[in-house]
C-alpha cells in the first residue's frame, strides 16, 4: 500500500522540498505473482504499478524488512523489491519468519513470529 501512495502522491505534484515521505515496508508483497508481472504489458498488474517509484521524488527514507523464509513455489507469492530513487536513503534487512499467515487459517507458528 505504500508504494501506491507514494505514486498516487506524485500525481498531486507537491511542491518539490515541502512534501517528504518515509516508509517502512515490513514484508512487501504485491499480491499477484511477481513472476507473472514480466509479462504485464499494460502494467496494469499490482507487482508492476508498485514495483517503480525511482521517479517519486519525495520518497526520502525507506526501511524495507523482508522474512527469511521462503514460501512454497506453488503459492506464487513473493515479496517486492521495488526500484527507489537515487536520492532516496534505503535500508533493507531480513527479519525471522515468512510472510505473515499466507498458508494457514488458523495461524501455525512460523507464520506469527512478528506481528498478529
Amino acid at each position: 500500500g505504500g508504494l501506491y501512495l507514494a505514486n498516487e502522491l506524485m500525481t498531486l505534484k507537491p511542491e518539490p522540498g515541502r512534501v517528504t515521505l518515509s516508509m517502512l515496508l515490513f514484508d512487501p508483497v504485491p499480491g499477484n505473482s511477481v513472476w507473472l508481472a514480466r509479462f504485464d504489458m499494460a502494467g496494469a498488474m499490482n507487482a508492476n504499478r508498485a514495483m517503480d517509484v525511482s521517479t517519486c521524488s519525495i520518497l526520502d527514507h525507506v526501511v524495507a524488512l523482508y522474512p527469511c523464509e521462503p514460501l512454497e513455489s506453488w503459492t506464487m507469492h513473493a515479496p517486492l523489491i521495488a526500484t527507489f530513487p537515487p536520492t532516496c536513503r534505503v535500508e533493507q534487512d531480513v527479519v525471522l519468519g515468512c510472510h505473515q499467515r499466507a498458508l494457514w487459517l488458523s495461524p501455525a507458528p512460523v507464520s506469527c513470529l512478528a506481528f498478529s
